[in-house]
């Protein structure tokens, strides 16, 4: 039964086998072929290195795994400017005599009490310098000393360490020192402000290569900015632990650096109170002068609002009553008659009859004939006719106005004319400078204070000259 199922299956899956695979031998593969390998051999690199015998091979600062040959005499120049003939650098020795240089410096750091910092390294030495060549320029030359293996390499870490410590904990305002680089931007803008607030228009800043200072800068110089910082901290009451005993130096030089470095302190810190303080004041003087000057002209529009308000009710009231005609009182024809009759009665009535009272009588009634002509003539123009009247209206006359003129105020009286030309007067004021304004104060007697409130003034006179009908009609409240 298992015979027939397995035959069954190696039958049903014959198709899927394959042919029996070719064992394939190490030794005979590529024989035939010829290597291709783009590597050098040890041969052929030593047969390369022969053609730079006598040359030095240096690598470029900053190590880019290319290398620099050039002549020794070229190298030997740059060494020797950087450590032989710069002055910074004190010989101490031979190199036959490092044994003996190790031990004075070991004496010398015990005496120090340094070991209490950080321990002598027994298996240190001083190691090898050179030099390398700057990438970017040739001529120019790196420093290389390693500390590997320098036996007091834990004490200089400790004090580098604790010099940095005094130097972050400094005021910002009188250094300039970086814990990172990503604080410059911060420091920049700062420092701009205080030159700026200082009145300094301008600053002058300069670069300076740090690797070429560090094998630059003199020995003296350093010992005397570590000194200065120390007696800082000591100024501001600042007690060191009693690790070492320095012994006390109370000769004068030193109280009187003291007691400068204390003055110069006390100096500093007034004048940055004082700029502090004018900042501060000059900060709220011009809060005031803003908030005044949105105080105004929020009055100004308010009280040019009521000005138009008020104007647009005068002129639908006058518009109110001028709608009504007032009506014209006509004499009565017979008044004339009555008098005319009164006064012929009494010269019959009267008992003086002479020659003048005629005469006088007779031209006053004379007069009255003649006054009754008259008036009929003017009663037939005064009639007015009940047909519609046609509106005609006179064509404008365009007038090129100049950027710096003003309109002339519009003959019309209306609530809107009065409005246009308010608001041209506060459009065209504003546009003038400072000096022009002036002049417009003095030629109409107004006192200058503010552009804001003469400029007001201005407009208030200009309206009261060009309507001062309409103005002695307003309220208080619009005069004001």
């Amino acid at each position: 039964m298992v015979k027939t199922i397995s035959s069954a299956i190696l039958e049903d899956t014959k198709h899927l086998m394959r042919a029996p695979l070719r064992r394939i031998v190490r030794e005979e593969v590529g024989v035939d072929r010829a290597s291709d390998n783009p590597a050098w051999t040890d041969a052929e690199v030593r047969e390369w290195a022969l053609k730079f015998k006598g040359l030095v091979l240096t690598s470029i600062d900053p190590n880019q795994g290319d290398t620099v040959v050039m002549c020794p005499m070229l190298y030997r120049h740059g060494f020797g400017k950087t450590f032989f003939w710069n002055a910074n650098y004190e010989r101490v020795g031979e190199v036959d005599a490092e044994g003996e240089i190790m031990k004075a410096n070991k004496e010398d750091f015990l005496d120090k009490r340094l070991h209490t910092i950080g321990s002598w390294r027994p298996d240190g030495r001083f190691g090898t310098t050179y030099v390398i060549a700057k990438h970017k320029d040739l001529t120019r030359w790196r420093p290389i000393t390693p500390a590997p293996v320098d036996p007091a390499a834990l004490a200089q870490r400790r004090v580098a360490r604790a010099l940095h410590c005094l130097l972050v904990r400094l005021p910002m305002n009188c250094t300039f020192y970086l814990n990172s680089v990503s604080e410059l931007a911060e420091r920049l803008d700062a420092t701009t402000v205080k030159l700026r607030t200082a009145g300094c228009g301008s600053a002058v800043g300069k670069c300076y290569d740090v690797k070429d200072m560090f094998s630059r800068i003199p020995h003296s110089a350093v010992l005397g900015e570590v000194n200065s910082l120390l007696q800082r901290y000591e100024i501001e009451g600042c007690r060191q632990e009693a690790l070492i005993q320095v012994p006390a130096q109370n000769d004068e030089e030193t109280n009187e650096m003291k007691e400068y470095f204390r003055k110069k302190i006390r100096k500093q810190k007034s004048e940055e109170e004082r700029r502090e303080k004018e900042l501060e004041d000059r900060r709220k003087q011009e809060e005031e002068v803003r908030k005044e000057a949105d105080r105004l002209r929020e009055a100004d529009e308010r009280e040019a609002r009521l000005e138009a308000r008020l104007i647009r009710f005068l002129s639908q009231h006058n518009r109110t009553i001028s709608s009504y005609p007032m009506p014209i009182k006509k004499k009565s024809p017979t008044t004339k008659a009555r008098v005319l009759k009164e006064i012929t009665s009494y010269l019959e009535e009267s008992e003086d009859e002479s020659e003048e009272v005629k005469q006088e009588a007779g031209r006053l009634i004379e007069a009255i004939e003649k006054r009754k002509g008259k008036k009929r003539k003017e009663n037939n123009e005064m009639r007015v006719s009940r047909a519609p009247k046609i509106e005609t209206r006179p064509a404008p006359i365009l007038v090129e106005e100049l950027a710096g003129e003003l309109r002339t105020p519009p003959s019309n009286r209306g609530a809107r004319e009065i409005l246009d030309y308010a608001l041209d007067l506060h459009r065209k004021f504003p546009a003038k400078k400072v000096p022009e304004l002036r002049d417009l104060c003095n030629s109409e007697g107004i006192e200058w204070t503010k552009r804001e409130t003469a400029i007001g003034k201005l407009v208030k006179c200009r309206m009261k000259l060009a309507y001062e009908s309409e103005a002695a009609r307003l309220s208080p409240l619009a005069e004001r």
